[in-house]
């Protein structure tokens, strides 16, 4: 007969560098990358993308697209959208976020530069920020999964535990969570 351990599993001994007074799952939102000088498609395709890889990760309550574009609509953030930390932060608490994402995306000459950033909603601080460089449009997709293996690689693992016999269980941490060696 399996243990009577069932649900989700959580390693609070592991350090969250990012959020340090917050256990259990992660509740996040995401603002679309804003692109410089590009086109509103490809703003939408790399948005969703970062959204995706928040989305398979178990660690992680994503907040839908839908209530952050709700709260963009008021009156005060107008036609100036949300492109600031503390504009992000304020946005977060009312979405009941732990920490909002944000992105630009700046094409110089021929190249790209993907600029991702999580801002803790309690202090409105940057607690991560990273820039990727891309040659090529198919190539910023992948930018976006390394910067968000970066991210997720300093969240403390999180999984719900599969059994597989009376005798076997495994732990499922999600896709692509890129579990750092010897983490486990």
């Amino acid at each position: 007969v399996a243990p009577e351990i069932q649900g989700l599993v959580y390693t609070p001994d592991a350090e969250n560098t990012l959020f340090p007074n917050f256990a259990g799952t992660l509740s996040l939102a995401a603002l679309d990358v804003e692109i410089m000088v590009l086109s509103e498609n490809l703003s939408n395709v790399i948005s969703e993308r970062l959204r995706e890889v928040l989305l398979k990760n178990r660690r992680i309550r994503l907040i839908g697209r839908a209530e952050t574009q709700k709260i963009l609509q008021k009156p005060e953030y107008g036609s100036r959208g949300c492109g600031n930390e503390i504009c992000a932060a304020e946005i977060g608490r009312t979405l009941k976020a732990n920490g909002m994402f944000m992105g630009k995306l700046i094409r110089a000459a021929d190249k790209y530069l993907l600029v991702l950033k999580c801002v803790d909603t309690a202090s409105g601080k940057t607690v991560f920020d990273k820039s990727m460089k891309a040659d090529t449009e198919s190539q910023i997709k992948d930018a976006v999964d390394g910067i968000m293996a970066e991210f997720t690689a300093l969240l403390p693992l999180a999984g719900e535990i599969e059994y597989a016999g009376e005798r076997e269980a495994s732990i499922n941490f999600g896709e692509g969570v890129n579990i750092p060696k010897g983490a486990v």
